[in-house]
């Protein structure tokens, strides 16, 4: 059969152009798909994570701070202290006339003696049936009352010295030289400064942190303290609805008073806020699957903090977060 030569370079060119045609159209595919797939960078979520340092105001106040009171009516002798005064427990800090209540003791000693000569002279009549049983009973119940007497009549001389109740130092004095004291008047003011701990306040939501916390130091004019949870205050502060929490010196103590910050490090891992993105409302972060993107919301977070996370085997996206939503193909560039 005959073929002329020009259909068959018509069959060729034709051929020619369709496979470039094909090979223009698979490439724009590809160009397509590719423009498609967002370029990000991602780490592994256990390089990024971080251990926060926390930190909240607290005060140090000590555990007495007692008003210390006159317990005799009685002229005032001696006042043997002065604000800013150290003392140790048992120092004798005000001296009241006692001479009425050493008589009182003397008077009371003696009935005393003659109540027992008399209990003893009856138990021995009551012995040779001289005399009833009552009056033996009568003579040993004036003896018991005459030593109630003379038991309260030292308890009143003991008061005429007015004794430091522990150690501390003297932070108001009332006592006047040469007055009158009467029961129940303030004398000093006394401030414990060796029981001392530190208070703060803080929302419940910081419990956990803080329970689990190693290492808690409170930090006041540049000095570091040890410190441990003595207790939780059981109820919120109406004012502030925080909740108070004791701490105890492990160590030195600071000066009574003192303000500082209470620091601890988060023994949880945290994923830094640099990290979050938000998307539908909530905030979270990208990792990837199958060279999609997806986005895992934590509804812990907030923005701006660090948020808490499990570490795991995931991979967080950390270049090109912000042009990436859930479900997008993704290229996964080196760093």
């Amino acid at each position: 059969m005959l073929e002329f030569p020009h259909l068959v370079l018509n069959k060729k060119l034709k051929a020619i152009l369709l496979g470039s045609s094909l090979c223009v159209l698979a490439n724009g595919l590809a160009a397509q798909q590719e423009e498609a797939m967002v370029r990000v960078q991602a780490a592994p979520i256990s390089d990024l994570v971080v251990y926060p340092q926390m930190s909240i105001a607290a005060q140090v106040v000590s555990l007495n701070h007692a008003t210390i009171s006159a317990q005799a009516n009685a002229e005032i002798l001696a006042v043997n202290a002065q604000v800013g005064d150290t003392v140790a427990k048992g120092d004798e800090l005000v001296a009241l006339d006692c001479e009425q209540r050493k008589l009182d003791v003397a008077a009371a000693q003696s009935a005393y003696n003659l109540a027992k000569k008399d209990a003893g002279r009856f138990k021995q009549l009551a012995a040779g049936n001289a005399i009833a049983k009552q009056q033996l009973n009568q003579a040993q119940t004036n003896q018991e009352q005459a030593g109630v007497r003379l038991q309260k009549a030292k308890v009143e001389i003991k008061n005429c010295s007015v004794k430091a109740p522990y150690n501390g130092v003297i932070t108001a004095r009332e006592a006047q030289l040469g007055s009158l004291a009467v029961v129940g008047m303030p004398l000093f003011r006394l401030l414990d400064v060796t029981n001392v701990e530190a208070k703060a306040s803080l929302p419940p939501s910081m419990g956990e942190s803080i329970t689990q916390a190693k290492g808690l130091q409170f930090i006041a004019a540049g000095q570091s303290y040890p410190a441990t949870i003595r207790t939780w205050l059981p109820y919120l502060n109406e004012a502030n609805n925080q909740q108070e929490i004791r701490l105890r010196f492990s160590g030195k103590r600071p000066i009574v008073g003192a303000s500082g910050q209470l620091e601890w490090q988060e023994v949880l891992p945290h994923l830094p806020a640099q990290y979050l993105v938000e998307r539908d409302g909530g905030l979270g972060y990208f990792t990837i699957e199958e060279n999609t993107a997806k986005f895992v919301p934590l509804q812990e977070a907030q923005l701006g903090k660090d948020v808490p996370v499990e570490v795991d085997l995931i991979s967080v996206i950390t270049q090109g977060r912000y042009g990436v939503n859930d479900g997008d193909a993704v290229e996964l560039m080196q760093p």
